[in-house]
């Protein structure tokens, strides 16, 4: 088995993905259609589980940028079936090194991760507010 992030939006992992952040404390409210319209602006980054043909989500993160300043990373989410395994620090990786993040100003807002987030170059701004600067 071997795990690899894409930035591929594939439609069968749409209803993994509305699942995953229905049950999120940031997600509650939203609806499987305003989640697709979000994906169709976004760049999304999977990470996925390859098994033999099978290939199952195991984590999302998607971020909306200028692609020259500014850019906000939102719906970091790792399955709870695979979490502190890695994978979320795998994902993070490729978020930060993406055209579309790495020389921009990046914020997030969390209540729950604000150390996770620190490893990657993020510091709190504002409460639950954090940025990251381009290096």
């Amino acid at each position: 088995m071997s795990f690899h992030v894409t930035t591929n939006t594939d439609p069968f992992d749409l209803p993994w993905l509305c699942e995953m952040l229905k049950g999120s404390y940031w997600g509650h409210g939203l609806t499987d259609e305003k989640i697709a319209k979000a994906l169709e602006h976004s760049v999304n980054f999977w990470i996925h589980e390859y098994e033999g043909p099978d290939v199952t989500p195991v984590g999302f993160a998607r971020v909306v940028s200028d692609h020259a300043i500014f850019s906000s990373l939102m719906d970091v989410i790792i399955d709870p079936k695979y979490r502190r395994r890695g994978h979320g620090k795998k994902l993070m990786q490729a978020v930060i090194e993406h055209a579309a993040v790495r020389e921009t100003i990046c914020v997030i807002s969390t209540r729950d991760a604000c150390r996770f987030y620190n490893k990657f170059g993020f510091q709190t701004f504002h409460g639950i507010l954090m940025q990251r600067n381009p290096s």
